[in-house]
C-alpha cells in the first residue's frame, strides 16, 4: 500500500477543509444581519441560505472528522483495515475514498 501517497492525499483534503470551513465562517460572521428595511421575502431568503451553509459546514466537520481519524491509523498501523471488522479495504476503494473507515460491505450494513 501506498501509505505516502495516502498521506498526502489525506493531508491535502484537510488543508483544503480547513480552508473552506474558516472561509465560510468568515462570509458567515460578515453577512448581512437584521436589515431593519429588509423585505420579508428577503429575510426570508437570507435565513435558508444560512441554514444551507450550516449544513453544509456540519457536512465539512464530519468529514474533517473522518480524515483525522484516518491519519490517525497511518500513525497508529492500522490504516486500510476495516474499523468494524478488520478486513483489508482494496486499495481500489482507499484512492476513491482515502478516509474511509470501513470496507464496503462493512458500509452497507451501517446505511
Amino acid at each position: 500500500m501506498k501509505l505516502d501517497t495516502f498521506k498526502t492525499a489525506l493531508e491535502a483534503e484537510r488543508n483544503r477543509l480547513s480552508t473552506d470551513m474558516e472561509n465560510m465562517e468568515q462570509l458567515d460572521s460578515s453577512g448581512p444581519g437584521g436589515d431593519p428595511d429588509a423585505h420579508a421575502g428577503e429575510e426570508a431568503t437570507e435565513l435558508l441560505f444560512r441554514e444551507q451553509d450550516q449544513g453544509l459546514l456540519e457536512g465539512m466537520e464530519r468529514q474533517l472528522a473522518l480524515v483525522d481519524a484516518a491519519l490517525a491509523r497511518i500513525e497508529n498501523g492500522a490504516y486500510g483495515k476495516c474499523t468494524a471488522c478488520g478486513c483489508v479495504i482494496p486499495t481500489g476503494r482507499l484512492e476513491a475514498i482515502p478516509y474511509a473507515p470501513h470496507c464496503i460491505p462493512c458500509a452497507e450494513r451501517m446505511d
